[in-house]
């Protein structure tokens, strides 16, 4: 960076500090409790434990863990209820997780607070002081299980009114128009919501995007896939079974001052996962429907990453400029000269460069370009979907999580209910067999991992495997 690029960043201090004394004078109040970053932080560990309990099968655990921080109104409070929305669908609390899910729907879209935006821009503070509003995938996520959720209500319109919020969300910030509103699983939604309201064509053109988008992705969609077998006989389903399998994608904080954000694909233990209805025999659940982990990983930047960039020139620039002031004092001091004028004349000015130093120092040190890594925790890595088309009033499902190798992993049945003009859905969190999931520990040693040794790639961040392509289970 050259000496103007340099000052001129600096110079921006002012700027700064002139609006932070105007909006100060301002009678605008927060409705937000005002949390220092540190106590931000310290929330942030609570919640982790709530997702370990959350990951366990212990949901009353995690949620009476998650209550107190959704319920204070802090700049972090819709991320805690997105948490005890995941919480309360494993619970089958469906009307108390709709309620919330339509609440964090509307603080998305209309709560904005000035005073915490201007201070996670302030040069001052982290970017955590911001609302959080989710990124494009977990916005899109929401819409999607808001979705299922007015379909269990058979509320036909309001479900694809979700599926098309959802779509154009996920066209947001993306960073290659191939992935423009390709998540699979609002396609298939909307197509579903279609039929049920009797509007086939609209259907088939969901039908046809969500074909486009798998087969742009390597996924099968030919006769005998999986996908096939969703589109020959279950676009009118009586229920929906929805497998939540594998770790979410995260953030891990990365670049000189900690300004980048780089995002983390979550472990999905699963390749293959089929699932069988009053044991009349097993069928390959559809892949790659719901895979939050793609969704995560090819949106693209932030206007934030810029601002964050901005605040890392600044920081330095200022520990830039506090070298070359140490330098010249330090010249300045050990210089020597026969004139007592003159060496009075050095030591003055080598003491003046040695304070300006230390104080561009101590003003870089307190530049604060921290990423929000925040993200919605009680995601999994892949929402697979089984749709049902039931014989009677209730069923038993079976479902069965494989390797590569089709070795069975895991084992869960679920019960579903039928839900008379309306499509009952079941979520389920599937585990490895006899498997507790990770310590926070082992978590954060393997991010820690992560940051010492990858950043993230340029161009598409994973394909699919030859070995994750369908087979037959054994």
């Amino acid at each position: 960076m050259n000496m103007r690029r340099r000052f001129f960043l600096i110079g921006k201090i002012a700027t700064s500090l002139a609006l932070g004394a105007f909006v100060g004078c301002q009678s605008y109040t927060s409705p937000f409790v005002h949390k220092s970053e540190e106590e931000l932080e310290a929330m942030e560990v609570t919640s982790e434990q709530a997702h370990l309990a959350f990951v366990n099968g212990n949901y009353e655990a995690a949620d009476a863990t998650l209550q107190p921080l959704a319920s204070e109104p802090t700049v972090s409070q819709p991320l805690y209820e997105l948490e005890r929305v995941s919480v309360l669908l494993m619970q089958g609390k469906r009307d108390e997780a709709h309620a919330l899910m339509q609440k964090v729907r509307n603080d998305f879209e209309m709560l904005f607070d000035p005073q915490s935006e201007e201070k996670a821009a302030s040069i001052w503070h982290g970017e955590n002081n911001k609302v959080f509003k989710g990124d494009v995938h977990e916005r899109a996520t929401l819409y999607a299980f808001l979705a299922m959720s007015f379909m269990e209500l058979g509320e036909w319109e309001d479900a694809e009114r979700c599926v098309k919020n959802g779509l154009l969300t996920d066209s947001a910030n993306v960073q290659n128009e191939q992935y423009n509103s390709d998540y699979a699983l609002l396609h298939y939604l909307g197509a579903v919501a279609c039929r049920k309201a009797g509007r086939t064509a609209d259907a088939d053109a969901y039908v046809a995007q969500m074909t486009a988008v798998m087969s742009g992705r390597g996924v099968r969609t030919d006769a005998g896939s999986s996908i096939a077998g969703v589109l020959d006989g279950a676009l009118d389903p009586d229920a929906l079974v929805i497998a939540w399998i594998g770790d979410p994608p995260q953030y891990v904080r990365g670049g000189a001052y900690e300004e980048v954000r780089h995002p983390v694909r979550g472990s999905v233990p699963f390749t293959f996962l089929t699932f069988e209805v009053d044991g009349a025999g097993q069928s390959v659940a559809p892949q790659r429907l719901g895979d939050v982990n793609w969704q995560a990983l090819t949106r693209g930047g932030r206007e934030m990453d810029g601002v964050l960039e901005q605040k890392a020139a600044v920081k330095s620039g200022f520990h830039a400029s506090g070298n070359i002031f140490l330098v010249i004092g330090f010249n300045c001091i050990t210089s020597f000269s026969n004139n007592l004028a003159v060496e009075t004349i050095f030591l003055g000015a080598g003491g003046t460069c040695l304070a300006l130093g230390g104080v561009c120092h101590l003003v870089g040190h307190a530049v604060n370009s921290r990423a929000d890594i925040r993200c919605w925790r009680n995601l999994p890595g892949e929402l697979v979907v089984m749709p049902l088309v039931m014989k009677g009033e209730k069923a038993e499902v079976t479902l069965r999580g494989y390797n590569a190798a089709w070795d069975n992993m895991a084992l869960e049945t679920v019960s579903v209910s039928r839900r008379r003009g309306a499509v009952a859905v079941r979520h389920a969190l599937l585990l490895p067999s006899g498997a507790a999931r990770e310590t926070l520990l082992a978590q954060m040693q393997a991010i820690m991992a992560f940051k010492k040794k990858a950043e993230t790639s340029e161009g598409m961040p994973y394909e699919i495997k030859e070995e994750e392509k369908e087979g037959t289970p054994k």
